[in-house]
């Protein structure tokens, strides 16, 4: 049963959580000042619906907290999303309190309290916070080197922004706020007149957290850097738990969690060592994606570690915590139970409900452990049907996520075969993607005596499912399935690596295990050191592959965008010239502005010939049309506004003198510096 040894007092216990909310908040001050702390309070109260379910699960132990947060988050989110689905003609903010009261009014007054709780852990010990806290704060430290800059202002008051934030960060301000609008289904940013098709749930919290769009509580920019540190605590400690649970021994749960978080991957080395060889000076590292080496230098799969979870993709770190929080809880049920497995599914069906892919994954692993553990303990099989009580939940996530469309009806091609990218050069790219780790997970899958082989099954069959799927399967994405699969090993390899080095100090060999931890952690550093800081580093202004490291939004852009905000109608459509700005910059006006445009070229979505027929059409409308088939054409696309501004060029300046010479049809409405907004009247 969860408890506290005698050693470690109730006293002791609030003291540290009192510390840990303390550091939380001023980690958000840094973030976002005072409205980052009131974000960081709302966020907590969102979270707090799903602390009775956390304490069934695994009473006040820590894992109960960590498990009923995450729990709370999802079901928080589908409180949110029934509120805006049944359109209640109150007030948005007391539409969401209301949902959120009865919310936790429900999950507070159903579920029983008292009662030992239905998965029983080991004995949490100071030792344990200690390694814990060591965890927490590697986690925030990594997160926050590379996130301080983000938005960051230079001397002449710009933004800047550092690829790769500019492809993830800025995709997910443009779903924020399309869901912020409160249409159900959200539109399309970038094809206006059709619902957008992508998996948006984990956004629902920050939109309604920041507050109405006329008197926000916070950004939007900052409410995503809240929530995104979060998520990715409650990340990080999940590995951590589970590592724990397997071992049995905290610092050795926290240096394989460790490990599995800073040095997994062996890419940096490589670059350095090519770099010291050729005598390339290393000011140029400022210029390698140094987490995708495997694909630049060898065009083989691409694996993003753990931070790049934190810093660029917190939507696929709430959705893997939530498939931790069963896995943590299917290995410390022996035998199941009926309620412990309900809630289960509940986590499995949160993960679902976040990301579909990643949800039937973490539902897949858990039902190969749940195989296995009944014919290594001869339970009799009759025992499977409990587990429908698991599948009820998963069921209701993917009813949702379809009523939703979240599955887009065109559909991704799905091609089953030795991938084209793990064709090239296989064992090596592998070997550097997951070699500064490797060697732990091989220790974890020895035979060791004294530890539950049953406890790794997870692990292991995590290990083979993304093996398999990073190359036995295909997406038009051909990087999306090598960044998912790598997630799943790398989130579950610290269970294998606790197991192999809490087996070889049992085994009275604790210093060859500190020699290997060593060894890893010098190999794979690198790597992350390298990542962290070009992840900052908003100084380079060099030109990358087809994009510029760091980009600016000037003064004058953020007061257009300003202008947009509080002077047009939240559906209005407001069109750039997509063409002209490609990669680089491609989703400004519904990620700063939060309006629609009625064609665009997004590079997080799914290919659709229609972006690019629509695109093409309105290059035309900027840059060819006289200014009465130009108005035509705009009112044929529901264009309310034109935005041009510097990256236009010439072409740009010119296109605003040939439509304003009919201010009937056309007519400024802002100017400032190189940006002019038009009406289309």
């Amino acid at each position: 049963m969860s408890r506290l040894r005698a050693g470690a007092s109730a006293s002791q216990a609030s003291r540290l959580a009192a510390i840990g909310a303390l550091a939380l908040a001023a980690l958000a001050f840094w973030l976002g000042g005072v409205a980052g702390v009131a974000y960081l309070a709302l966020l907590a109260l969102t979270m707090a619906p799903g602390l009775p379910i956390g304490w069934r699960l695994f009473g006040t132990h820590p894992a109960g907290w960590v498990s009923g947060a995450l729990i709370g988050y999802i079901l928080s989110t589908l409180a949110f999303w029934v509120a805006i689905r049944a359109g209640l003609p109150v007030p948005l903010p007391l539409t969401f309190g209301l949902a959120w009261a009865l919310l936790a009014g429900a999950t507070f007054g159903l579920v029983r309290r008292g009662r030992p709780p239905l998965v029983d852990l080991p004995a949490w010990t100071p030792r344990s916070a200690a390694a814990w806290a060591g965890i927490a704060l590697v986690t925030a430290t990594i997160f926050m080197v590379a996130v301080r800059n983000v938005g960051a202002r230079d001397a002449t008051g710009a933004e800047q922004y550092r690829a790769y934030f500019t492809a993830d960060f800025f995709w997910h301000l443009t779903v924020a706020n399309e869901v912020a609008h409160f249409d159900m289904p959200p539109r399309n940013p970038f094809l206006a007149s059709e619902q957008i098709y992508y998996y948006w749930t984990y956004w629902i919290v920050p939109a309604v957290l920041r507050g109405p769009d006329a008197a926000p509580i916070v950004s939007m920019a900052v409410a995503l850097k809240v929530n995104a540190l979060a998520i990715g605590l409650l990340l990080a400690s999940m590995m951590f738990l589970l590592a724990w649970r397997v071992s049995g021994r905290p610092w050795v749960a926290a240096t394989a969690t460790a490990v599995a978080v800073l040095a997994p991957s062996l890419e940096g080395l490589y670059t350095l060592v090519q770099y010291t060889r050729a005598g390339t000076p290393l000011d140029a590292l400022r210029d390698v994606n140094i987490d995708a080496v495997t694909a630049w230098e060898f065009h083989g799969l691409r694996i993003d570690n753990v931070p790049r979870l934190l810093w660029y993709t917190p939507h696929h770190a709430a959705s893997i915590a939530l498939g931790l929080v069963a896995l943590l809880a299917s290995i410390g049920q022996a035998p199941a139970t009926a309620a412990g497995t309900l809630l289960t599914g509940l986590a499995l069906a949160g993960s679902v409900a976040i990301n579909p892919f990643l949800g039937a994954m973490f539902c897949l692993i858990y039902g190969v452990a749940a195989v296995v553990d009944l014919v290594r303990r001869r339970i009799p099989w009759s025992a499977l049907l409990l587990q429908g009580l698991a599948v009820a939940p998963v069921v209701a996530a993917l009813a949702f996520c379809l009523m939703n469309g979240m599955n887009d009806p065109t559909g991704s091609p799905v091609t089953f075969g030795l991938s084209p990218d793990g064709r090239h050069a296989p064992v090596v790219t592998f070997l550097l993607s997951f070699g500064g780790l490797l060697p732990l997970v091989i220790l974890g899958m020895w035979p060791w005596r004294g530890f539950d082989g049953r406890l790794a099954i997870p692990a292991i069959a995590a290990l083979v499912l993304g093996i398999g799927l990073m190359y036995g399967l295909t997406l038009d994405d051909r990087s999306w399935i090598g960044f998912r699969a790598g997630n799943l090993i790398l989130v579950t390899a610290p269970m294998l690596a606790a197991r192999g080095l809490a087996g070889l100090a049992a085994a009275g060999r604790p210093a060859l295990g500190t020699a290997i931890v060593v060894v890893c952690l010098l190999a794979g550093l690198p790597t992350t050191a390298i990542d962290a800081y070009n992840a900052q580093d908003v100084a380079n202004r060099r030109q990358g592959p087809g994009f510029l490291w760091t980009i600016t939004m000037t003064p004058a852009q953020q007061s257009g965008f300003d202008w947009l905000r509080q002077s047009t109608a939240p559906g209005a459509i407001v069109q750039v010239d997509p063409v002209v700005r490609g990669r680089q910059n491609w989703c400004v006006i519904p990620a700063f502005a939060g309006r629609r445009m009625s064609g665009g070229l997004p590079i997080s979505l799914l290919d659709n010939p229609e972006y690019k027929s629509r695109s093409n059409e309105v290059r035309r409308l900027l840059l060819e049309m006289p200014p009465e088939e130009a108005h035509a054409a705009a009112r044929r696309l529901a264009i309310n506004y034109l935005w041009l501004d510097q990256d236009d060029g010439p072409s740009g300046r010119d296109a605003v003198l040939r439509l304003t010479g009919r201010p009937d049809l056309f007519s400024v409405v802002f100017r400032r510096a190189e940006v002019a907004i038009l009406q289309v009247r």
